[in-house]
């Protein structure tokens, strides 16, 4: 518990926190500095209590655990210029401190050649973030907590780590790609209005929630959905249509229009299948039998060519 441990000690030193007297943002990169009129001593006074209590073999006193966590809540600390609760920072090594503290100064100094690497946002963080042009790059923040996009980003926005859609509120606009790779959930996910790149929702087992845009500029990645049940796809895809894990069609309306390839390579039935009226490149069709294949290419002859059921 990194916190704590700075918390006790009793001389300022490198990376210690320290209470902040000014109102002025700190400009120091390798302090953490507690805001002034943070109940402090209250807060080492509980720390104190359970600690003698373990110490004295009296063990944890539950009560004071519960208003230590309260404390910690109401306490908030700058990590370089930006103010954290305590329990925002915990988790944090020492090491992750330091360069989230010089990555913070960055931004606040209007440099964003690093914003990549940010793993904690707040509010006011976020309104730096409207000062982006082009390609918005969050790709190691775990948590929307806190996190306020502007409601268009021009290019690409990368939130590849996010695992949960949980207090995200997308921008309207895309304009380039966007990347949830990693969110296993579309629950409370409301997507863009318009995604102009690809759309990657590479992690989504289920559609349950999801709302996809009317037009994906360019692939749409739905590469571990196993269901269909509850999707409803664009009308048009400008790129590759990824849809690897169904095994199923039922429920399954497919696109109008895919510009680029069809992947349906675990589908193990043709069964409710229908094939848009057009697929720009070629449809993979790996788990069906041969006899299916065949009937496929009789029925659409125009896409005959394009149905593999092989690379």
């Amino acid at each position: 518990m990194l916190i704590y441990k700075y918390i006790m000690l009793e001389k300022p030193k490198k990376n210690t926190i320290h209470e902040q007297t000014s109102d002025t943002p700190s400009t120091s990169s390798g302090k953490l500095e507690i805001t002034k009129d943070t109940n402090l001593d209250q807060t080492t006074k509980i720390l104190t209590n359970l600690i003698e209590g373990i110490q004295d073999g009296e063990g944890v006193n539950r009560e004071d655990v519960n208003k230590l966590k309260k404390a910690l809540d109401n306490i908030e600390v700058n990590l370089g210029p930006y103010p954290f609760p305590v329990t925002r920072l915990i988790n944090l090594s020492k090491e992750e401190l330091e360069s989230q503290a010089m990555i913070l100064q960055e931004i606040y100094q209007g440099n964003f050649s690093n914003l990549n690497q940010l793993k904690i946002i707040t509010p006011l963080i976020s309104k730096q973030l409207e000062k982006v042009n082009g390609d918005l790059d969050l790709e190691s923040l775990t948590s929307a907590e806190g996190l306020t996009l502007p409601q268009t980003v021009g290019g690409d926005l990368d939130l590849f780590n996010l695992t949960s859609a949980l207090g995200l509120t997308l921008p309207q606009t895309v304009g380039g790609d966007l990347d949830l790779f990693n969110l296993t959930s579309a629950l409370g996910l409301t997507l863009p209005q318009t995604v102009n790149g690809y759309l990657s929702l590479h992690s989504l087992t289920s559609a349950a929630g999801l709302t996809l845009p009317q037009t994906v500029g360019g692939d749409l990645d739905l590469f571990n959905l196993t269901s269909a049940l509850g999707l409803t796809l664009p009308q048009t895809v400008n790129g590759y249509l990824s849809l690897h894990s169904l095994t199923s069609a039922l429920g399954l309306t497919l696109p109008q229009t895919v510009n680029g390839y069809l992947s349906l390579r675990s589908l193990t039935s043709a069964a409710g299948l229908t094939l848009p009226p057009a697929v720009g490149e070629n449809i993979y069709l790996f788990s069906l039998t041969p006899e299916e294949i065949q009937k496929l290419k009789e029925d659409r002859p125009d896409l005959a060519g394009k149905i593999k059921k092989k690379y």
